[in-house]
């Protein structure tokens, strides 16, 4: 049973990990431009992307995105095995960059959100400004005072999302038959392997007290004022 989860761990923590970079890179960018930009075209359109994101089900959109690449130009990520990402780099992109593309959407979309409403928060602290009264240029006031202040919630958000990534990506695994933990988990429930489903289970709460470990001990770097003795 450990040994089916150390086969297919290395899948599920590569689709974890694009995933997560992807939110990352979209969330908190389009997140301070909505912020810096409130009540803006730009703002408007990140407040559109997070409703719409938080909304639609990942099954749903990687239903729709596979029937309309099939249909439209004939073309699935390659199924059937997953290929090295070191022996055949192109081959596993392939695989992988669309599963973890629409498993990011989700957790940008409320990503982008928290960082937007955590950074217009902290813009109204009288430290911010204090800042500005001082003459300080406003990019260096965003982003030398305001945003590394902000990100604390957005950091313990996203360790949320990391968790429940390298825990299991059951649906977009089950979809795009990648043989990870995920599709362990979904067959575990369809045969009634209980020890397995017992050990996956296991699995994934060591993994969420793993990560919130971690976040808690980041924010001693985020705040100084906060410090672990």
């Amino acid at each position: 049973m450990l040994q089916e989860i150390q086969d297919r761990l290395p899948v599920t923590i590569q689709l974890a990990l694009m995933a997560f970079i992807l939110q990352l890179v979209i969330a908190i960018p389009v997140g301070v431009l909505s912020a810096t930009q409130q009540d803006k075209p730009a703002d408007q359109f990140a407040r559109l992307f997070a409703t719409l994101g938080t909304a639609v089900p990942d099954f749903w959109l990687a239903t729709i995105v596979l029937v309309f690449l099939a249909s439209a130009i004939g073309w699935i990520p390659p199924l059937g095995g997953v290929a090295s990402l070191w022996k055949e780099p192109m081959v596993n992109l392939q695989q992988f960059s669309l599963p973890a593309l629409i498993l990011g959407i989700g957790g940008a979309a409320s990503l982008t959100r928290m960082t937007r409403n955590t950074l217009l928060e902290v813009i109204r602290e009288d430290y911010v400004r204090t800042a500005f009264s001082k003459g300080l240029a406003g990019r260096s006031v965003w982003y030398g005072h305001a945003i590394k202040n902000a990100m604390i919630p957005v950091i313990t958000n996203a360790g949320s999302h990391l968790g429940f990534l390298l825990g299991g990506t059951v649906i977009i695994e089950s979809i795009f038959s990648l043989p990870g933990v995920g599709l362990l988990t979904l067959n575990a429930i369809q045969h009634r392997d209980v020890p397995q489903l017992e050990i996956n289970v296991l699995f994934l709460a060591f993994v969420f007290v793993c990560v919130n470990l971690l976040v808690d001990l980041s924010y001693g770097w985020l705040d100084p004022r906060i410090r672990y003795r």
